[in-house]
Formats: C-alpha cells, structure tokens, sequence
C-alpha cells in the first residue's frame, strides 16, 4: 500500500469507531440523525386521525370553551326566550297620594285579583332584555287592569338551578273602575266615566329551574310603583271629582308560577 494513503485510512476507520462507539453508548442515536425530544410534562399526544389527541383537555380551543361552559351551567348558550305566567295581584291605585281620584276623606280603589302574562325577548350570557304583557282582574268586578313594558335582568346561574332579578318600565292602563264616593252616608262604589292611566316602575326578582335545556319552570315576584292621571269628565257638579283631573301614586305587587321555553 503506497505511504501516501495510509493517513487517509486511519483518519476513516477512527471517525467510524467513533461513532460506532457513540451509539453503543446512547442508543437514542438513530443513523439519521437525532430522535426527537422527550414530551415535555403538560403536551398532549399527538393528533390521531379523528382529529382527537387521545388525552382529555388536550381538544381544539373551540371544544375547551364548550366543555368549559357545560361545566359552568350543564346547560348550552341560549339566545331568545320566551314564557307565560299566572297568579295573583293585590293595587292599590292612590297607595301614596290621590288628587281627586276618589272623593275626599273615602279610601281609594284597592283589591286583590288574579293576573296572567307573557314576555319574550333575547339573551346575552348572563343578561337577559324583552318585553312583557299583564292583563289583572280583581275580585268583585271592582276594576280590570292591562300593562305593557320593557324589562331588563340579571341572572345568576347555578347549575339547572338559576336566580335572577331586575326592573322593568312601562304603561298601565285601568278600566271599569268604580271610585269609592259617599252615598247617602254610605262608602259605596260607583262607575267612573274617565279611567286612569299611566306609567309603571316594577322591581322583580325570581328563580327558574330548567327541566331540560329548552324548558323552566319558576316564580316570579314583583312590586311596582303607578303614577297615573285621569282627565275631568265634563258636565258633573264641581263638587264631584268627576268633573276635576285627577293624578295618584299606586302600588302594586304581584307573585307567578313561571313556565319558560329557551332557544
């Protein structure tokens, strides 16, 4: 073998002992090079080919939200709702003043009744706005009574279970009511020709429960503030209230069983 190559070759079969030596010693060596790292604590497997990484928590960033939110509530997002409602109402229609709507000295028209409803309206996580319908009659025939307004509330989800308050405005209207006058010494009721009418501010407060995602059933609890105006009718005797405009501040309070359908 000529002398000028025998460098060459001690410099070849050196580099290989090398490295032959070198994965005797760590077998995480491959002949192409490297083997990837260890998975670092937290990283999920890779992907399969479902798309899923075969460990929980580990999904797309959409599939955490929506685990995240069943968590929370058990429930799904909802966006409009709408419900009915029945119970009981007791008005008073001069609580805090009355101008000239009854007859001096004589209690204002109050009673006790029944009262149905309905609302709908829309939902943004935990608030929720809509309008509501009331229509009230009560006992005796003594006056009717129909309301309609916005409402505005904050709910407080506990799982299925879900309490919630808020505050509505609006407008009142009352009809066939009989206005307490003195006749012949006696209080009586009698027809009046204008009725009143007005504004209402209702504080409400409640609970649902949720049967299903799509159905609730609860109760409702309201009071309300009426500030009402009647126009004078003419051709009564001046000393008829009949024949004066007449404003009052009433009040009003009201509990329902509330059945609900969620979208």
């Amino acid at each position: 073998m000529p002398m000028n190559k025998a460098p060459a070759l001690f410099a070849f079969f050196s580099c290989w002992s090398l490295v032959a030596f070198a994965q005797a010693q760590d077998p995480a060596l491959s002949a192409g090079g490297l083997a990837p790292p260890p998975k670092v604590e937290g990283q999920g497997a890779a992907p399969g080919a479902d798309g899923t990484t075969g460990e929980p928590g580990t999904g797309s960033p959409d599939q955490a939200l929506q685990e995240a939110d069943r968590e929370d509530s058990g429930r799904g997002l909802e966006f409009v709702w709408l419900n009915g409602e029945a119970g009981v109402t007791y008005i008073d229609l001069g609580a805090l003043s009355d101008n000239n709507l009854t007859q001096p000295g004589l209690p204002s028209p109050d009673r006790a009744g029944y009262l149905v409803g309905g609302g709908l309206g829309v939902r943004l996580l935990f608030f929720t706005a809509g309008a509501r319908f009331r229509w009230a009659k009560v006992t005796n025939n003594f006056f009717k009574h129909w309301s309609v307004g916005g409402e505005a509330k904050v709910h407080f989800p506990l799982g299925s279970f879900e309490p919630y308050g808020g505050l509505g405005v609006g407008y009142s209207r009352f009809w066939d009511v009989a206005v307490m006058a003195d006749l012949d010494g006696n209080s009586v009721p009698l027809p009046n020709p204008n009725d009143p009418a007005g504004l209402h501010v209702r504080l409400l407060g409640g609970a649902d429960y949720y049967l299903t995602n799509m159905f609730s059933v609860g109760l409702n609890l309201s009071g309300e503030m009426l500030m009402l105006w009647r126009a004078a009718t003419p051709g009564f005797p001046a000393s008829d209230v009949n024949s004066l405009d007449a404003t009052s501040v009433g009040l009003a309070v009201a509990a329902t069983a509330v059945a609900g359908l969620h979208f």
